[in-house]
């Protein structure tokens, strides 16, 4: 199964890397509020494997889109404008690469999640 994946994904025109990667990824449990930050809806390619069954409710945060209504436009590296403890899952992917401030990126996406849950993200490919 992994090799009919990796397959279509790497003629898809996807890297080898970014494909393993997104196969990877199937193991998050995201569930209830999503912030996705840094993605401006669910077309990204990460959203193909992960199981989004379990999702209420999605919002997109991205600085350069106008795309979607429920794409909220954030500066990610200013303190973020939405109310502490909101989202259940947040998912941060591909992101960090592009942020200088990270450790105030880090905290504020810590201040908007739930008591008791956590964040996911991946670093960026070295």
């Amino acid at each position: 199964m992994y090799l009919y994946k990796l397959a279509i994904e790497c003629c898809k025109g996807k890297s080898l890397w970014r494909t393993l990667y997104n196969i990877k990824i199937a193991d998050l449990k995201v569930y209830g509020d999503l912030l996705d930050a840094g993605s401006k809806n669910i077309i990204a390619s990460y959203y193909r494997y992960l199981d989004i069954s379990n999702i209420k409710s999605s919002t997109f945060v991205d600085y350069y889109s106008n795309e979607s209504e429920y794409l909220v436009k954030i500066d990610l590296e200013k303190e973020i404008p939405l109310k502490s403890f909101s989202y259940d899952s947040i998912l941060l992917m591909n992101v960090l690469e592009h942020v200088y401030n990270h450790k105030l990126l880090l905290k504020e996406l810590y201040r908007l999640t739930k008591k008791w849950n956590y964040y996911r993200f991946c670093p960026f490919y070295v």
